[in-house]
């Protein structure tokens, strides 16, 4: 009689739990908790675009503070890539794969015309990110275009004698901070930044 009454007890409990843990799910849903977040709000996720550009317009000062995570969260990752993966990280800071620079080279010798298509198209996808990161953040704008030639011979000593880029930076400290900034930008190729200093 006992176990009779202790078994219907415990199945007792166990439904009544199962009851409130579905109601409760039911209940979340219905007011969206539980989900995932999205875009932005999701930490280390590719941001939305849309959520990026309503931001812009409502709230400048909160996109910018935006804009700076990003920037610290990428060059905290370069910065552990850097120890744990030298070659791939030196290969990720000049903005370009060795995969690209073969399929280029091949490129070039077996179709030069298409090898001079794909510059001209590259520099026009540059075109227009500068475009867009003159209204995004003028500052850093103008920083790259007041120092675009010593950019592009800092970006042929990078590729060509990382040792002699090093030194190239030391004899030019103002370009420190903004080759940093460059260089930590993710996907940099697309970005189109670092690209902009070939």
């Amino acid at each position: 009689m006992r176990k009779q009454t202790r078994y219907k007890v415990t199945v007792g409990v166990v439904a009544a739990v199962c009851v409130l843990l579905g109601v409760g799910f039911v209940i979340g849903r219905a007011t969206g908790g539980g989900r995932r977040p999205q875009g932005m709000y999701r930490g280390f996720g590719r941001p939305d675009k849309e959520q990026i550009l309503r931001l812009r317009q409502e709230d400048p000062e909160k996109f910018n503070k935006f804009l700076g995570q990003r920037k610290g969260q990428l060059r905290e990752k370069l910065t552990k890539l850097k120890e744990m993966n030298p070659q791939r990280y030196e290969r990720i800071s000049q903005g370009i794969t060795a995969g690209q620079v073969e399929r280029l080279d091949s490129l070039r010798q077996q179709n030069p015309q298409g090898f001079k298509q794909a510059i001209h198209k590259h520099k026009g996808r540059m075109e227009q990110h500068l475009e867009a990161l003159k209204v995004r953040d003028p500052e850093f704008y103008q920083q790259i275009i007041s120092h675009q030639d010593d950019l592009k011979k800092l970006r042929q000593l990078h590729r060509e004698d990382p040792k002699q880029a090093r030194q190239y930076l030391e004899e030019h400290p103002e370009l420190s901070d903004l080759w940093e900034q460059i260089r930590c930008m993710r996907d940099t190729a697309k970005s189109g930044f670092a690209g902009y200093t070939k």
